[in-house]
C-alpha cells in the first residue's frame, strides 16, 4: 500500500519544484533590479554666520530632507528613511560630505540595498542659498553627477520670528525640488583621481566648493571614470596619511587602490576677507548683526600629478578679484562666493583643456 502511493507522491513533489523554481529565479531577478531606484540622501548644513540661518537648524534640516525625499520619490526613487541614513552615517563616522569611506558605501549597498547616494550640502550666505550636490554610485563609488544650485533672496535682516522666514523656507523648498533626479550611466573608461581642495586663508567649505565646481567640468567631458574624491581622501587618512602631505607611500597606495597614475590636486588661496558696508547695517547698531562680508581676492590652483613618480605634469592658476564693479545706472552686483568660485573653475579648466598635450 505504501509502495502504491510513493511514486505519485514523488511525481507531485517534482511538479511543485518545477513550478516554484522559475518563481524563485524571477524573485532573484527582481531583487537584483530593485536597488536601481534605491536612493539615500545625506544632508549637511553650513552658514557664513549664525545669523544667516533665519530659522533653527532643526527646522531647516527637516524642511530640506522632506522636500528632497518628496522630489526624488515623485521621480520614481525609493528613498531610504532619514533616520536609517543618520544611524548608518553615525556608525561609520561620516561627519562631513567629503568623509565617505569604502566601508560606508559597502554597508549601504550590501545591507540597505542602496544603489545611489545623493550627498547634499546646503550653504547659507547672507541672503543667498546654495545647494552643492554629488550623486555617487554604490558600491563602486564612482561619481555620477555634480550640481551647484544658487538662489538669491530678497530678504532684510530679520530675527527668527519674523514672517519673512516663511519666504526663506519656501525658497529652500524650491531649491531642494530643483536637483537632478537622473544622471548619466557610469563611464566605462580609465579612472582619474581628484583630492578634495585644500584651503588657505578661507572657510574650508569655500575650498570644497571649488572641488565641486571642477568635478562638474570633469564629469561633463565623460573621458574618465572619477571615483568620488571622498574615497580618495579616506583611503589615505584611514592608514594615517594626511591628504595634504601626499608622499611616495600615499601615491603608491592610491595608484594600487584605484589603478591609475593621474591625480588632480586643487588649492584655494584667499587673501583676507573684505568688508562691504551697507547703509542699513551701518545705521542699525543691533549687536546681533554684523557688517556684510564679501569673499576676498583668491587664487584657484590646479596641478596634475603623476602618481608613479610624483612629478607635476601640468599646473595652472586663476586669480579672482573681489573688486566691486558698478554696472548700468550705478547698480552694484555682488556675486556670491559660490558663483565667483564656479566662474574661476571654468576659466581654470578652459586653460587645461586648451593644452594640446592633455588631449
Amino acid at each position: 500500500m505504501q509502495r502504491t502511493y510513493r511514486q505519485p507522491l514523488v511525481f507531485l513533489l517534482l511538479l511543485v519544484a518545477s513550478m516554484v523554481a522559475p518563481l524563485c529565479r524571477a524573485q532573484d531577478d527582481l531583487s537584483q533590479n530593485e536597488p536601481l531606484n534605491q536612493t539615500a540622501v545625506l544632508l549637511f548644513i553650513s552658514s557664513e554666520t549664525i545669523n544667516d540661518l533665519l530659522v533653527p537648524v532643526a527646522e531647516v534640516r527637516e524642511t530640506a530632507i522632506l522636500n528632497l525625499h518628496e522630489h526624488l520619490a515623485t521621480h520614481g526613487h525609493t528613498v531610504l528613511p532619514s533616520e536609517v541614513m543618520d544611524e548608518a552615517a553615525g556608525y561609520w563616522r561620516v561627519r562631513s560630505d567629503w568623509a565617505l569611506s569604502r566601508s560606508f558605501l559597502d554597508h549601504l549597498a550590501a545591507d540597505l540595498a542602496i544603489s545611489r547616494i545623493q550627498v547634499v550640502h546646503l550653504r547659507a550666505e547672507h541672503s543667498n542659498l546654495a545647494l552643492i550636490t554629488r550623486l555617487v554610485d554604490c558600491p563602486s563609488g564612482q561619481l555620477l553627477d555634480v550640481e551647484l544650485l544658487n538662489m538669491e533672496l530678497s530678504l532684510p535682516d530679520a530675527p527668527a520670528e519674523d514672517p519673512n522666514t516663511i519666504v526663506w523656507l519656501s525658497s529652500l523648498a524650491e531649491l531642494c525640488r530643483s536637483i537632478h533626479t537622473t544622471a548619466p550611466a557610469p563611464v566605462d573608461a580609465s579612472p582619474i583621481l581628484v583630492l578634495p581642495s585644500g584651503g588657505i586663508g578661507c572657510d574650508p567649505n569655500r575650498a570644497l566648493t571649488a572641488t565641486a565646481s571642477v568635478l562638474k567640468l570633469l564629469l561633463a567631458e565623460r573621458r574618465w571614470s572619477i571615483p568620488d574624491p571622498s574615497l580618495v581622501s579616506t583611503t589615505l587618512s584611514q592608514v594615517g596619511i594626511a591628504p595634504a602631505r601626499l608622499g611616495p607611500r600615499g601615491r603608491h597606495l592610491l595608484q594600487k587602490t584605484f589603478n591609475t597614475d593621474i591625480l588632480f590636486r586643487l588649492n584655494l588661496v584667499a587673501y583676507g576677507e573684505s568688508i562691504v558696508t551697507s547703509s542699513l547695517r551701518v545705521i542699525d547698531d543691533d549687536p546681533f548683526k554684523s557688517p556684510r562680508q564679501q569673499f576676498s581676492d583668491f587664487d584657484l590652483i590646479m596641478r596634475r600629478v603623476n602618481l608613479q613618480d610624483g612629478i607635476v605634469t601640468r599646473s595652472h592658476s586663476v586669480f579672482a578679484s573681489a573688486t566691486v564693479q558698478s554696472g548700468w545706472f550705478g547698480m552694484v552686483q555682488l556675486s556670491s562666493s559660490l558663483q565667483r568660485i564656479d566662474t574661476a573653475a571654468e576659466k581654470l579648466w578652459l586653460a587645461f583643456n586648451n593644452n594640446p598635450k592633455d588631449q
